[in-house]
């Protein structure tokens, strides 16, 4: 429930500093509908509850939605989560720097993403 003396920016801002909400979105948002464990792998390190909460999150906050295709359920971005990510792509660009093994599997996906964004802009 929305706290009446916070303000909607005060509440984007908590949303947008949610560990690996950025990194997950940004990769739904590349590769396309993605399904839990297309994430879980992309994602490594992130831990099975931390893929499942910030996904709940991101669902809940409407920037992406789940959907079901007979058996398996993915994960789409929707309007509000590509109007996120296009405004925290220079954000990710940005940080990708400091990221100083060339090894951190982290660091290998965000170059990934990074350059599959770079096409779509």
């Amino acid at each position: 429930m929305k706290n009446a003396s916070t303000c909607a920016a005060q509440e984007a801002l908590s949303l947008v500093s949610k560990k690996w909400l950025l990194l997950t979105l940004n990769s739904i948002a590349v590769y396309g509908p993605s399904r839990y464990n297309e994430l879980l792998a992309r994602l490594h390190p992130i831990s099975p509850k931390g893929l499942a909460d910030v996904l709940k999150l991101m669902a809940d906050n409407d920037l992406i939605r789940r959907e079901s295709s007979g058996d398996a359920a993915f994960y789409k971005i929707t309007e509000k989560g590509q109007d996120l990510d296009s405004a925290a792509l220079p954000l990710l660009k940005w940080s990708r720097p400091f990221c100083s093994d060339a090894n951190c599997s982290v660091a290998v996906e965000m170059d990934g993403q990074l350059s599959r964004s770079h096409k779509r802009l």
